[in-house]
């Protein structure tokens, strides 16, 4: 019987990898992930995911998208899983994707890297949404230290080809050779889409930012950006404050300065990697940024509310729930992106309450829709619906015309706040902003004709059954060799002689399998717009959701207890809570180390886990994350704990509702009526080189900039960001 395991080990390795887990099919939660929407898709790269049948968190190598075009049976567009991504293309968490809608291909900049992998040097990657092909980016800079920072701002103006990242952290997780605490960027990156040139821009003070959103707004000569929230790391060394989300810093980027100005109203409290997204109507007589969720520095340790800042009011509002707060479902790390002027995309996010352990909207692979105008015919849950591809014009919800004046159509009547902190902010939003049309710099192929790349296809019946056949006909080729060499080495046991048989070597015990958690015959899912209200929940009485005392947790159960601090590209816990004295040096680069090692200064340990799905293919990588500490938590380095694996869910009295019982919104109430859309699968496309960069040639013309969209819609999710 020993003989024959060798050969029964090798077939089970074939069958294991006739099972590698699916992206889209065994999804089940995702975050610090980075997303772009370009050419009527949504494209997801990059982050965490946790699949629904496995206990480890793994590294996304997985390019997928959501096409804009059609929607699911579920109600939100429908995923595929079908493109290109090489090895040597890295899956970072916390960078951005800047997407140029005109040459139809998004950038990838910044991000840190999985924990276990040595960072190279700087560099970014371009991907052609139409030839389905990653390239390296051709960038020009006159900058001699270039960075790559994770966790930062980002967004883009398209109409000028520009994009734009503030902040951010740099670490031995993003930089190769770091050797000192990670620290906060105060720079803001300018990149050129049509030339290539990417430089460092002023900053508008000496103060490191992280974790915070920034959007762009049409208005000035050249455009405004807005950041706001996040984190300040005041002496750049790693110890950290919650920056106020009532300053609201300014850049205008034809004269490249920064200001600020201060926010009233009902300001949400101080929170980091929380994601947003802006629109405004027709008349541009407000701009109103949306933003969700995010992690807290206290309590509560992450939140489940929708804030909305109107500009140029510069008042917030509360936008959900319009009751009290539970944030039993707060998450941070998700994304944010605006695919037409009156939806905006929620995707994923690390839920903070332990006790819930259930996957995210699995169904519709952790997709939200915020129907940004309110206006379904429903109140409180009128913000969260099923995606409608039709949507197109933004329609000013009441509870802003309730603070700002105007109607559904605009016309603001307060256009101003109580008092300007500075003049010149005041005079940027009088000066309407030049529309302008910019040139492709590449081929592209005339409007309305199919590419490979550019629409679903039918599923392929023939190759499909072909390769189903042919699948077949190598596993039994195989099978049939194992039993010729058993039969073989069956007779030459006979042709040996009487000469009895050697007892055989003792086998090494065999290492027992953690058991994974079960789950009731119903499903266990839960949906973040689906989701009854707090109080018809079972209460929970575990342990704190928050643990304050360690500065880790192992993650092998379904989920992890929480996602590496900001995403955590240092693979330490949060900094401490701080305004230490000790500065960092005014030459960043001495903390270059002369070794080629990434040693690891943090205060924090990452614990890698030693065990590995055989359900997951080997280019997934694996990892276990400590706690994302609030600055309370400890700043000792605590010793490695044994993995825990959690006891099955509890019985059907006291489990959590099934994601049947949240079939409607979060107050219960059903979804608006629905058409139904197609949901083709789209084909691969072709790999061919690609080069964007020319000399611009404008041309006249007027730029689709009668909404908020500086993409076809996607006004950036600020990583990922957004969205997020």
């Amino acid at each position: 019987m020993s003989n024959t395991r060798p050969y029964l080990f090798v077939v089970a390795s074939l069958i294991a990898l006739s099972l590698q887990a699916d992206p889209v099919r065994d999804f089940c939660r995702r975050w610090n992930h980075q997303t772009a929407v370009v050419n009527g898709r949504l494209y997801i790269d990059g982050g965490q995911v946790a699949y629904n049948t496995l206990a480890y968190n793994y590294t996304n190598d997985f390019l997928v998208f959501s096409d804009l075009k059609s929607r699911s049976s579920e109600g939100f567009p429908e995923q595929h899983n079908n493109l290109t991504k090489p090895a040597n293309v890295p899956s970072l968490s916390g960078a951005y994707l800047w997407a140029d809608e005109v040459n139809k291909c998004f950038y990838q900049f910044g991000g840190a890297y999985p924990e276990a992998a040595t960072p190279e040097d700087f560099g970014m990657w371009t991907y052609d949404v139409l030839l389905n092909q990653w390239n390296k980016t051709n960038y020009v800079s006159s900058d001699k230290n270039l960075q790559r920072p994770s966790f930062g701002a980002g967004t883009q103006i398209d109409s000028r080809g520009l994009g734009f990242y503030y902040g951010g952290w740099i670490s031995n997780r993003t930089s190769p050779g770091w050797k000192g605490p990670r620290m906060a960027q105060s720079s803001l990156v300018q990149f050129d889409f049509t030339t290539g040139n990417l430089r460092n821009s002023t900053h508008p003070d000496s103060i490191g930012r992280a974790e915070g959103q920034m959007v762009y707004l049409p208005v000035s000569d050249g455009g405004l950006l807005v950041y706001f929230g996040g984190v300040e790391d005041t002496y750049r060394n790693g110890n950290y404050s919650a920056a106020n989300m009532t300053k609201i810093h300014i850049y205008d980027v034809n004269s490249g300065k920064w200001y600020s100005q201060t926010a009233t109203g009902n300001v949400p409290l101080a929170r980091r990697q929380f994601c947003a997204g802006v629109t405004w109507p027709a008349d541009r007589s407000s701009f109103n940024i949306y933003i969700y969720g995010g992690y807290g520095f206290d309590t509560p340790a992450a939140f489940d509310d929708v804030y909305i800042l109107s500009l140029p009011s510069f008042k917030w509002m509360k936008g959900y729930p319009l009751g009290a707060d539970s944030n039993q479902f707060g998450h941070g790390g998700c994304t944010a992106s605006i695919m037409n002027p009156n939806e905006m995309m929620v995707i994923g996010g690390w839920f903070s309450n332990q006790s819930f352990i259930d996957c995210d909207a699995p169904s519709s692979q952790g997709q939200h829709n915020m129907i940004l105008g309110n206006n379904t015919g429903k109140q409180e849950n009128g913000l969260w619906d099923k995606y409608d591809p039709k949507l197109s014009n933004y329609v000013v919800p009441t509870m802003i015309i309730d603070a700002i004046g105007g109607g559904p159509t605009g016309g603001a009547q307060v256009t101003a706040p109580s008092s300007w902190d500075y003049n010149d902010v005041k005079v940027y939003y009088q000066i309407k902003l030049t529309s302008v049309t910019r040139t492709a710099t590449r081929a592209l192929p005339a409007t309305g004709s199919s590419t490979s790349g550019n629409s679903p296809k039918k599923p392929n019946i023939g190759a499909i059954v072909g390769g189903t056949v042919g699948g077949l006909a190598v596993l039994i080729a195989i099978l049939a060799i194992i039993l010729l060499c058993l039969r073989r080495r069956k007779n030459a046991n006979k042709a040996g002689g009487q000469n009895a048989p050697a007892a055989p070597p003792a086998e090494l015990d065999v290492t027992s399998i953690p058991h994974e958690m079960t789950t009731t015959d119903t499903s266990k899912y839960v949906t973040a717009h689906e989701r009854a209200l707090p109080n018809e929940l079972p209460a929970y009485s575990g342990p704190s959701a928050m643990n304050t005392g360690a500065s880790h947790y192992d993650h092998n159960t379904l989920h992890a207890s929480y996602p590496s601090p900001y995403g955590s590209p240092d693979g330490t816990g949060h900094g401490n809570l701080s305004n230490s004295p000790l500065r960092a040096p005014n030459n960043t680069g001495s903390y270059f180390a002369t070794s080629t090692s990434s040693g690891d200064a943090q205060q924090g340990t990452w614990y890698p886990q030693t065990g590995l799905s055989p359900q997951l293919s080997n280019t997934q990588r694996q990892h276990s994350y400590p706690s994302p500490t609030t600055p309370q938590h400890a700043t000792t380095t605590p010793p490695q704990e044994s993995q825990i694996y959690y006891p099955p869910p509890q019985a059907a009295n006291s489990r959590h509702p099934s994601h049947d019982d949240y079939r409607r919104s979060p107050n219960r109430t059903p979804y608006s009526d629905e058409s139904q859309y197609s949901n083709a699968r789209a084909g691969s496309t072709s790999a061919t080189p690609a080069q964007f960069y020319s000399p611009h040639v404008p041309t006249n013309g007027s730029e689709f900039e009668n909404g908020p969209g500086q993409n076809a819609w996607n006004n950036g999710h600020g990583r990922g960001q957004d969205r997020t």
